[in-house]
């Protein structure tokens, strides 16, 4: 079950149960009728599919997203394909599973989104420190086509709640930045 989907659903019950069926319509339609949009929008794209990579960095760890975590769900929603789609290293349910540099190689994602926890500057420079060490990074098309992204937490990181549609733009714009805009 994906968070956007969890959203949609869970807003519409907490209406109808507390009888704010109003609040949902002026509130939140508005919301799903946004993504909705973008959605449409996107699908209509004529592209070859996109793959992109989702990274989650701390100043301690880093890891790679599936679909079920914010990033790589939106992604995928919007016409992306997770470089994890095809691979073995899955875990059923796990959002975030060990990164390894031989699967984003392999993969060769057309875009890298990479979501920070904690200092920012730290989670760059543990990048920056990373793909120095390794010059395969600087062949990759992502990186080549200066097309690697910090996102913002509170799209990625976080749940973006009553700013999904916001967030939605701001994917699509990652994605296709030729159709939505930079």
């Amino acid at each position: 079950n994906n968070p956007w989907k969890r959203f949609r659903e869970n807003t519409y019950l907490f209406s109808k149960i507390n009888g704010t069926e109003d609040l949902y319509d002026e509130k939140v339609q508005p919301i799903v009728d946004h993504v909705e949009e973008v959605l449409l929008k996107a699908s209509e794209i004529d592209s070859e599919e996109l793959d992109f990579a989702a990274l989650f960095v701390s100043s301690k760890s880093l890891r790679m997203e599936t679909d079920m975590a914010v990033s790589g769900e939106t992604f995928t929603m919007l016409g992306g394909k997770n470089i994890l789609a095809d691979t073995t290293l899955l875990v059923e349910g796990e959002a975030r599973i060990d990164f390894s540099v031989e699967t984003l190689i392999a993969a060769n994602p057309d875009v890298i989104a990479i979501a920070t926890m904690g200092d920012i500057d730290a989670c760059k420079e543990r990048m920056e420190t990373m793909i120095g060490e390794n010059p395969a990074w600087n062949e990759l098309d992502a990186v080549k086509n200066d097309r690697v992204y910090y996102m913002p937490k509170e799209f990625s990181v976080y749940k973006p709640n009553e700013r999904y549609g916001e967030a939605f733009d701001y994917y699509a714009q990652v994605l296709y930045p030729e159709v939505f805009g930079e």
